[in-house]
């Protein structure tokens, strides 16, 4: 990565949440799947998740162009 060093973290455009993911899934795979959205609530665990939890990509996009994608391209991309 041009010299760079350390941790890169590699996302896709935008924001989306666990039940946006699902929902993007189903609707490319067209499937007719109603998904209902679950609060971290519903689940708990001994470690404390943070409310909002979006990677910082822009390391990666410097060193790499800014080459990013969205999520609906990546998705279509593991379903061909």
């Amino acid at each position: 990565a041009g010299g760079q060093r350390g941790v890169f973290h590699l996302g896709t455009q935008g924001t989306h949440s666990w039940h946006d993911f699902a929902c993007a899934i189903f609707e490319e795979a067209g499937r007719n799947v109603e998904a209902v959205p679950v609060g971290s609530e519903a689940y708990p665990t001994p470690a404390t998740r943070p409310a909002f939890s979006k990677l910082d990509t822009r390391k990666f996009e410097s060193a790499c162009g800014g080459i990013t994608y969205t999520m609906r391209a990546g998705i279509r991309r593991i379903l061909k």
